[in-house]
């Protein structure tokens, strides 16, 4: 929020904008790309994070599989698991596409 210009909040201040409606209306605005690049970076990460230590500690999981698969040297039911890894992150990130293309038309 702090790399909104100002001329735009002295703008709102001027017409008359109180300081919720300046949040709301310029602030949170202008904020909404860079916290929806935040959020595609963290649902990338997230989804990493979770497989790894699904490949550390679980006993079920997409990471697991992946891990059992790749010991037994399966590679068919190995790049089943990394390719529904893939299609999950694809989801996401379309959904995320999707929902910030609904939040900001202007973009």
């Amino acid at each position: 929020m702090k790399n909104v210009d100002p001329i735009l909040i002295k703008a709102a201040v001027t017409f008359g904008s109180n300081h919720l409606s300046v949040i709301r209306k310029v602030t949170l605005p202008a904020s909404l790309p860079t916290i929806f690049a935040g959020l595609k970076l963290a649902a990338g990460n997230s989804l990493l994070l979770l497989v790894a230590a699904e490949m550390i500690a679980a006993d079920k999981g997409i990471g697991s599989m992946i891990l059992h698969y790749g010991n037994l040297m399966m590679t068919t039911n190995l790049m089943v698991g990394v390719l529904l890894l893939s299609l999950l992150g694809l989801v996401f990130n379309r959904s995320l596409e999707r929902l910030e293309r609904k939040l900001l038309p202007w973009k």
